[in-house]
């Protein structure tokens, strides 16, 4: 994924602030130490596919889990967006496909993303998945 410039986020800083908060509110609330070093969140909310909240060192990824399991076991997601972790604060990255070429479009994906996310509740509603869960569920998937 590319990286962006602090001067590139500028148009697009407040949207992507609510997005920060409303994920850093789920993880709280989930008791995962939002600046740890890395860290896995995956809620669960029938009949939606489960979101998955994913930190790796200054990485952070956002997206929806389909149960597809990489050569070293990592549970692999769809990508919805991805932020840079830095001190705190969350730069986008990439938004799905979107290398932010064009920035009121990018505006346009944001406000549309925190909209989605905040309209399926997953802050209120979202339940804890466990490894036990997830791994039933590939074990009963027909590939």
């Amino acid at each position: 994924m590319n990286k962006i410039s602090k001067e590139e986020t500028q148009g697009i800083t407040a949207k992507a602030q609510q997005i920060q908060k409303l994920f850093e509110n789920i993880l709280l609330k989930h008791e995962i130490d939002v600046d740890a070093f890395a860290h896995r969140l995956i809620l669960s909310k029938p009949p939606m596919d489960d979101l998955l909240i994913r930190k790796k060192a200054n990485q952070i990824d956002i997206g929806y889990n389909h149960y597809f399991l990489s050569e070293d076991g990592d549970i692999i997601n769809d990508i919805v967006i991805s932020f840079d972790y830095n001190a705190g604060r969350w730069i986008t990255n990439e938004i799905e496909n979107s290398k932010f070429e064009n920035r009121s479009e990018d505006e346009e994906l944001l406000t549309e993303l925190f909209d989605i996310f905040k309209g399926q509740e997953w802050l209120e509603r979202g339940v804890l998945k466990t490894r036990a869960q997830l791994d039933s569920n590939l074990n009963n998937r027909s590939w």
